[in-house]
């Protein structure tokens, strides 16, 4: 028998989030699960574009504001690492054409 390694941990149930017009972090809840930390995501965007911002950032609505655009219908983007997952926030991209983000959470152990 071969063991592998994986990195992105053990998967959990996957969940929606939709954007708005402000900047949110992932609740508390889904930070750890049974005591095992978040530490990757698998993210898809369902329907309008979703900025998005690690370590402490902001993301800001519009065009020009600070932030990474996820959009709609592109592959899967990861986000790994606790850090990187514990300080994850995004918000809708532009007006009010909110997203809908598929994520599917990883947890360590």
């Amino acid at each position: 028998m071969i063991r592998t390694f994986n990195m992105l941990g053990r998967p959990n149930d996957t969940f929606q989030l939709t954007s708005t017009v402000t900047a949110t972090a992932l609740a508390a809840a889904k930070l750890t699960d049974g005591g095992r930390n978040l530490c990757a995501m698998m993210i898809t965007v369902e329907t309008n574009d979703v900025k998005i911002a690690l370590g402490g950032a902001t993301p800001i609505l519009g065009a020009a504001g600070l932030g990474h655009v996820l959009k709609k219908d592109l592959p899967p983007e990861y986000i790994v690492g606790e850090s990187a997952c514990s300080s994850f926030v995004y918000i809708t991209a532009v007006g009010v054409a909110h997203g809908v983000l598929q994520i599917t959470p990883f947890y360590t152990g």
